[in-house]
Parts: structure tokens; C-alpha cells; sequence
């Protein structure tokens, strides 16, 4: 942990940022994407919904910026109507920021989803970094349902995780998961708000690279498994090619952490949202009709994520039997 403290940029300073981002940009033929003429007119609302304040941005350019609200961090910041202002808040945060830039880089051409490009990046105060990232369409996948296609893009998203060459991974600073000597390139934090979901169901982009690891696929199973639900993510499992056995993991490792957040929000040790908490557990307790038992080729450790065991009492009705790894299950996926 950095034992700096937390330091947030204001509108000014972001401001300031963009306009200094604007003067510089002079990317190759085909890449100028109208920074400029945003700053320089303030044209353009930060989230669509009007009411965004304007700021001098020197030059006599004006700069429409507004907060995003993400739990009460105000680090990132709607510029315009085309981009996005991300401030980290922490040395450490620069650290990861970097990394993530990187690492969109390095599979932007063929991960199948679209991901933000980064269009100018730099320090917003001496060892905090900034990026100004590209607008992603879409809307949260808590506000919006995955259609089936946006499940094919999804399964295209994972099979081109998996084709990541591990070195080239770790070479742009990607850390091996401790638990996971070996595995492929995951996401590792796959929940709705960071899948953008087009109005037809389809992915328009997919948010927040930091936590990415070498690791475990059935991370990210897991992840959709709270965020489109675990049938569909058991669906999108099976189309990427991943194994029975697995995608059952990844739900199990899903039902287990639903069931431990809320838990802990119910005794006041962790500050989520309650109604997202049931959410996320309903969807991840959803009945999917997969095996339970790993089956040969599944991966290393298939089939031996423990749950919570026989008898324990579950919220909001659920119920638990003794099953493999001493998983819990819903009584609709007996």
C-alpha cells in the first residue's frame, strides 16, 4: 500500500490537462480525433444529460468537463462528449494506470471488443498519473442486458485472452496470479459496470484493465457469472471454448463471493451498494445445468474451488447441501 496521501485533482486541473493534451496532439495521419476542436469550443455534454461546467482551458479555449460518480471517487471525469479523464489518486494507482495503458496496447487489435484508447497521457501532479482516454458506447451492464450476440462477442473477448502469449504479458507488467502458477491473460474483474452494453444487446466496450492477471480463466467466468448471469456466462464458457468443468468453477467461484459480500455488507465490512449485492447473487445463483465435477482438460485446479459448506445458513433463501469441494447450491440447481 502507498503510504501517500490520497490526493484528488479539480475540475480546473483537469481542465488544464486536456487543453495542455490538445496543444500537443499531433498523432500520425488518420489518428487526430477532435480534441481540439472540443477544447477549444466546450461543445458537448460530459454525460448527454447537459449541465456540465465549462473552464478556461488557456488560449482562450473552453473545456466541458464533469465528475463521473463511481462510489464517490470523482477521479475520472467526462471531457467533452468523446472522451475520458482518469486521475489516479495514489502513487500506486500511477503504477497500474501504466500498465493498463500497455496492456490495451498490446491486445487492442485482437480481443474482438472494443477498449478505450489512451490519447494522451501524463502526470496530473508530480507521481500521480493521468490518462485521457477515448469514450467507449455503451451503457453499464447493470443498466442493460447482454443479447446473444453481445455473449459472442464476450466468448471472442476470452478466446483471444487465452491467445495472449504469456511473455508478451509479462512484459508489459501483467503480474502472475500468486494462487495461479499457470494460466492465461484474464481480466480478473469483469463485473456489469465495467461492460459497456449497446442499445442492441452487443458489447461497446469493456472497462478497467488494472486488476489483469496471468491466472485463472474461471476468474473470469466468475466475473460474467455476477454480471450477465451464470447461465449466460456458462454459455459464453462453452462458445470460447472452455471446458466443462471450468466454466462450473468459475460459477462456483462466483456463488461463493456473491454469498461472502454480502455477508460482510450485512455486518458492516463492506460499503456496496445492498441492491447490487442481491443482484449480483441472484444472477450468480441462477440455475445453468452444468456438471459439477471437472473433467479431464479442464485446466490445472479444475473442479477445486470450495464454497461454502454443507449447512451453512445463505441469505435471502438460499439453502445448501453437501456437493463437490463442498459447494452450496441453490435449490433450483440441485
Amino acid at each position: 500500500m502507498s503510504m501517500r496521501e490520497e490526493r484528488r485533482p479539480s475540475a480546473e486541473v483537469v481542465a488544464r490537462l486536456m487543453a495542455e493534451a490538445a496543444a500537443a496532439r499531433s498523432g500520425p495521419p488518420g489518428t487526430r480525433d477532435g480534441l481540439g476542436d472540443q477544447v477549444g469550443s466546450g461543445t458537448g455534454d460530459g454525460d448527454g444529460t447537459g449541465g456540465d461546467d465549462t473552464y478556461g482551458g488557456g488560449g482562450g479555449g473552453r473545456i466541458a468537463v464533469r465528475p463521473i460518480e463511481e462510489g464517490g471517487d470523482h477521479s475520472s471525469w467526462w471531457v467533452g462528449s468523446a472522451y475520458v479523464a482518469r486521475c489516479v489518486l495514489d502513487e500506486d494507482g500511477s503504477e497500474l494506470l501504466r500498465r493498463e495503458i500497455a496492456l490495451r496496447d498490446l491486445i487492442r487489435a485482437d480481443l474482438g471488443v472494443p477498449v478505450p484508447r489512451s490519447v494522451a497521457s501524463g502526470e496530473w501532479a508530480p507521481g500521480y498519473a493521468y490518462t485521457l482516454d477515448t469514450r467507449m458506447t455503451g451503457v453499464s451492464g447493470e443498466e442493460r442486458p447482454v443479447s446473444p450476440a453481445g455473449e459472442a462477442d464476450l466468448a471472442r473477448m476470452l478466446r483471444a485472452l487465452a491467445a495472449v502469449p504469456v511473455e508478451a504479458a509479462r512484459a508489459v507488467g501483467v503480474p502472475v496470479a500468486a494462487t495461479y502458477a499457470s494460466g492465461s491473460l484474464v481480466h480478473n474483474d469483469l463485473k456489469g459496470e465495467h461492460l459497456l452494453v449497446t442499445e442492441d444487446g452487443r458489447i461497446g466496450g469493456v472497462l478497467d484493465w488494472t486488476d489483469a492477471v496471468i491466472g485463472d480463466p474461471a476468474q473470469d467466468i466468475a466475473g460474467l457469472a455476477i454480471s450477465i448471469g451464470a447461465a449466460a456466462a456458462v454459455r459464453t464458457g462453452l462458445a470460447a471454448g472452455y471446458g466443462a468443468g471450468l466454466c462450473a468453477r468459475g460459477v462456483r467461484i462466483a456463488r461463493r463471493d456473491t454469498v461472502t459480500r454480502l455477508s460482510e455488507r450485512r455486518r458492516g465490512l463492506d460499503d456496496s451498494p445492498l441492491p447490487l449485492l442481491r443482484r449480483q447473487l441472484a444472477r450468480a445463483w441462477e440455475a445453468t445445468g452444468t456438471v459439477r465435477e471437472a473433467g479431464p482438460g479442464d485446466g490445472p485446479g479444475a473442479g477445486s474451488e470450495a464454497g461454502a459448506g454443507a449447512g451453512a445458513s445463505r441469505p435471502d433463501g438460499l439453502s445448501a447441501r453437501s456437493g463437490h469441494a463442498g459447494e452450496c447450491v441453490p435449490a433450483d440447481d440441485r
